[in-house]
């Protein structure tokens, strides 16, 4: 993304730029580039470029108001924009701002009446099985009152707290024709307070200043700042596995005689507390973007030089309203009765009062819910992130001789940038080491089991230093001999990644260079025909976050394929310091047909192969873990997956301890397809018109 030509630094950490950056009302037009050009324009156009061009001689004022709402009601949203400009200084310069303020109520699924009978999209979207739309759709692992699922010799099996306290069998739906897990009635949840639609407010304010310092000598100075919120709310607070001491407090003591009569010391439970009860999981971005853009542009004789400055800071504070402190909620979990009183309290404050003072003992067994118990481990975490660029660039543009056919248009450029990235949050910093199990008698397995069920955010700043040069070339080749002109158009761009910072205390960092380079052909036949061509090689760096993600360890159950049982295992999940660029191989050929003088027909053809694309590997499911399995173990995917013996051995000791999830270079992808744009231009009423 490119505003004027130069690189629009990212607003998020993982390399994103968002559009709404961009100040409309002084847009001139929007310029659309597809096929790779990194060897013009550098990393991230492995596919194309969008350069917003501004308006840089608006004078004058205009505003825009706009307001709109949904057929099926909500979702209100207000746009007021405004901008103006206008000579000074004698009319060597030019003073012009724009201000943007947008609003959206967003929509719950509940604010539609169509989706309040728990609907859902199921299918697959083969012929065999087409997507379809159902009512009453449920998950048949969860219930809103709890549903116990282990161990297979628990008498309460299958069973479920639908009303407090009383066990009743699980009621399984109509399951055939459906997604995994989902059933049509019975006793399951779903996840109904989620957001269709977030909701928004930002403003921005922009604004530009131009003055001719001599004939040649143009200034130039642009800035913005952009504030944003964005809120929405995301799944059911639910607990996918959580195991209870058969003896629990809150548990009647006919299930606890039933179970110790099945020799059942503990079990395992889901659940998925409805809305109304339990909030659901919410979350709220705020955005504040920084923008300072300022250079020359300078002519001299058949030379055009320009240099420029970017600087931009990016800020990303995210709260996490429904993060759970997993110490607290075990602690709770464990409820027993106090001999001394009679009353029910936490098992820690009796063994170890001092690790959890306060603790409230949690009644998980029926479909409400104890506020006090609630707030006492679920607590709002804020993570902020500040993402930064500062960039120096520089070009000269001319022709410095002739051949038969014209003018040599060359160009060479330099630039250098550094990109920064940090991220910590305001929780204590234990908070995202490995919790101490001291106290907790079921759950927390030592040395793996995280404080936070969203541990893993701190991110000490990282930074990568990008060092680039690059020459194009247009040369022409043939004038009125066979076609009206014949050029070839050539570039090639060299550049130097450092990287530098830390995972986990460990300093690390990476070098790479990539070479991208074009080769194109524009031919004029005659007026009614030209054609084109181009072959390129282009890249994608890894961004910051790619490389450094803050590490996230989770103990979590899942499916071993091996032994195929459920299975607790440590998840390491974070970036990789050792990911290279992406390369991309383009061909592009077209035409451009001119029936009328006012018309223009262009069609256009392109295949983009991407070889080393990043993917993020989460090596814990099916398709990796049996490609280990059935490479005896030499699979390259069988690093990821930690077992205490080896891949191939079956015996019970042998299943997955540890998982490492991260982005890999191991993908390809490839596009291809036909561009087609016609314009037509002609006059309505004295006033130009364009179809387009």
């Amino acid at each position: 993304v490119l505003s004027d030509g130069h690189r629009v630094p990212p607003t998020s950490q993982d390399g994103v730029v968002d559009a709404a950056s961009i100040p409309q009302q002084l847009l001139q037009r929007v310029d659309v580039v597809t096929g790779g050009v990194s060897a013009v324009y550098g990393s991230d156009a492995i596919t194309g470029v969008v350069n917003f061009i501004t308006d840089r001689k608006f004078n004058g004022m205009k505003a825009s108001v706009q307001h709109g709402f949904a057929q099926f009601g909500g979702d209100h949203s207000h746009d007021f924009s405004a901008a103006f400009g206008l000579n000074v200084l004698g009319g060597r310069g030019h003073l012009e701002a724009s201000y943007e303020d947008r609003w959206e109520d967003g929509v719950k699924r509940l604010e539609r009446d169509f989706l309040k009978g728990q609907a859902s999209l199921q299918g697959t979207g083969t012929a065999a099985l087409p997507f379809f739309f159902v009512e009453g759709a449920l998950q048949a692992t969860y219930s809103a009152g709890g549903k116990i699922f282990g161990p297979a010799n628990n008498p309460l099996l299958n069973y479920t707290f639908n009303t407090n306290g009383v066990a009743t069998p699980f009621k399984n739906g109509i399951s055939a024709g459906f997604g995994q897990n989902i059933q049509l009635g019975g006793d399951g949840a779903n996840a109904m307070g989620t957001s269709l639609k977030s909701q928004i407010d930002s403003r921005q304010a922009f604004g530009r200043f131009d003055y001719d310092l001599t004939d040649n000598v143009h200034f130039y100075l642009t800035g913005s700042l952009t504030r944003a919120h964005q809120s929405s709310f995301n799944t059911a607070f639910r607990i996918a596995s959580v195991t209870i001491p058969a003896t629990n407090a809150f548990l009647a003591p006919v299930y606890q005689q039933q179970m110790a009569a099945a020799k059942v010391t503990s079990f395992t439970l889901a659940k998925m507390w409805n809305e109304d009860v339990v909030p659901n999981n919410s979350a709220d971005f705020y955005t504040k973007a920084q923008y300072l853009n300022t250079g020359l542009e300078a002519t001299i004789g058949a030379y055009k030089l320009e240099g420029y400055y970017t600087h931009s800071v990016a800020k990303l504070n995210s709260t996490s309203n429904g993060a759970m402190d997993n110490g607290r909620f075990w602690a709770g979990l464990d409820a027993v009765v106090n001999p001394a009183t009679g009353q029910i309290v936490c098992n820690v404050t009796l063994t170890n009062p001092s690790l959890y003072p306060g603790c409230v003992p949690i009644n998980i067994f029926g479909p409400t819910a104890d506020k006090n118990a609630i707030s006492w481990f679920r607590t709002p975490r804020n993570f902020y992130g500040t993402s930064t660029m500062d960039d120096w660039a520089g070009s000269i543009v001319g022709a410095p001789f002739s051949t038969w056919a014209g003018p040599v248009n060359l160009a060479v450029s330099a630039e250098w940038r550094r990109q920064g990235y940090s991220l910590f949050n305001d929780a204590p910093a234990a908070a995202d080491d490995p919790l101490n199990c001291t106290g907790l008698r079921f759950n927390c397995v030592q040395g793996s089991s995280t404080k936070y069920s969203n541990a893993g955010s701190q991110r000490t700043p990282v930074h990568m230093d990008v060092a680039e040069g690059a020459v194009e070339a247009d040369v022409p080749l043939l004038k009125d001999k066979f076609v009206q002109s014949l050029n070839v158009n050539m570039g090639a761009r060299q550049t130097r990644y450092d990287v530098t910072g830390d995972q986990r205390g460990a300093a690390l960092s990476n070098q790479f260079d990539a070479t991208t380079w074009k080769v194109g052909l524009d031919a004029k036949v005659n007026d009614f025909l030209s054609l084109r061509a181009t072959r390129s090689q282009d890249i994608r760096a890894p961004n910051l976050n790619e490389l450094f993600e803050p590490t996230t360890l989770t103990n979590t159950v899942r499916l071993d394929t091996l032994t195929n049982q459920s299975t607790r295992a440590d998840q390491f999940t974070g970036g990789n310091s050792a990911l290279v660029p992406e390369v991309g191989h383009t061909w592009t050929v077209g035409a451009v047909i001119r029936p009328l003088d006012n018309l223009t027909v262009a069609i256009d053809g392109y295949d983009i192969r991407i070889e080393d694309a990043i993917q993020q590997v989460n090596a814990y499911q099916a398709v990796y873990q049996n490609a280990c399995i059935a490479s005896g173990g030499s699979s390259f995917y069988c690093q990821f997956l930690i077992r205490p013996i080896n891949a191939t051995n079956t015996s019970p000791a042998n299943t997955l301890t540890k998982i490492i999830s991260g982005p890999l270079n191991i993908a390809e992808q490839h596009s291809y397809g036909v561009d087609f744009e016609a314009n037509y231009r002609t006059e309505l009423l004295g006033r130009p018109l364009t179809v387009r």
